[in-house]
């Protein structure tokens, strides 16, 4: 035995059985355990793939409704300025009517005011010449009584009363 490693029969067949069992072991494992990590890998491939597409679609949904919901929220936005502008405008007119009706009451308010002032100024006039009238009716009276005659005391009264009637209060 000179060799390190000696090829006779029992090596060969040896070699034979270790490589069919090799061979028999993979195919054991290639049909039971490859095929099956195979086809389970392949599915979560594909179900990851589907997952991705649906995310893309949903994602595409989801930007749609973000664009719809942007542009309704400048439609609100530009519908609540125009609400708002004309409430505005609405406003300074009721503001303008209710200003002029407050000068046209205010206008008859004083417009009664000066009537009721004019009304008590004739009163106060009218009362006025009646008091001065039995006034000068009392004292021309006492005067002319103990003073003058009857006929001089007529004339005296009816000069008086004309005087009286000619003058203006």
């Amino acid at each position: 035995m000179d060799r390190i490693i000696g090829f006779d029969n029992q090596l060969i067949i040896q070699i034979f059985f270790q490589f069919f069992n090799t061979l028999v072991c993979v195919m054991i494992l290639y049909h039971f355990l490859y095929k099956p990590v195979k086809k389970f890998m392949q599915n979560r491939t594909n179900r990851i793939a589907k997952e991705i597409n649906d995310t893309e679609k949903n994602s595409a949904q989801v930007q749609k409704l973000k664009s719809d919901y942007e542009q309704k929220l400048v439609q609100i936005e530009n519908e609540k300025n125009e609400i708002l502008e004309a409430a505005h405008k609405q406003a300074i007119i009721n503001k303008d009517l209710i200003i002029t009706e407050a000068k046209r009451e205010a206008a008859k308010i004083i417009e009664r005011a000066n009537l009721e002032i004019k009304y008590e100024k004739q009163q106060i006039h009218a009362d006025m010449k009646n008091q001065v009238v039995n006034i000068s009716w009392i004292v021309i009276s006492d005067f002319l009584q103990n003073n003058l005659d009857s006929e001089m005391q007529n004339k005296l009264v009816d000069l008086a009363l004309k005087k009286m009637g000619e003058t203006k209060w």
